[in-house]
């Protein structure tokens, strides 16, 4: 995932730096970070945000309320109560 991709996926999420950093267990500038290139985007970070914005993966889990309500939009406050 380039930098460019973490900002779009967060687009897509409706978040964020701060909101997808607590998401993640982050600090805010850490995602800052990521996204201006200063530091590698790890693999797995890469991949729990491709499957979250990624409609054709998330469709296979109807439980889902944003594949069965919203297949194409997903935000933190559905994956995080309270957020």
């Amino acid at each position: 995932m380039t930098p460019e991709q973490l900002q779009n996926a967060r687009v897509v999420l409706k978040t964020s730096q701060k909101q997808l950093a607590e998401f993640l267990g982050l600090t805010d500038r850490q995602i800052i970070r990521y996204e201006n290139g200063t530091t590698p985007i790890p693999l797995a970070m890469s991949r729990l945000l491709e499957i979250l914005i990624n409609p054709k993966i998330r469709a296979k889990y109807p439980d889902r309320p944003s594949a069965k309500n919203n297949p194409g939009n997903i935000s933190v406050a559905e994956i995080v109560p309270g957020k």
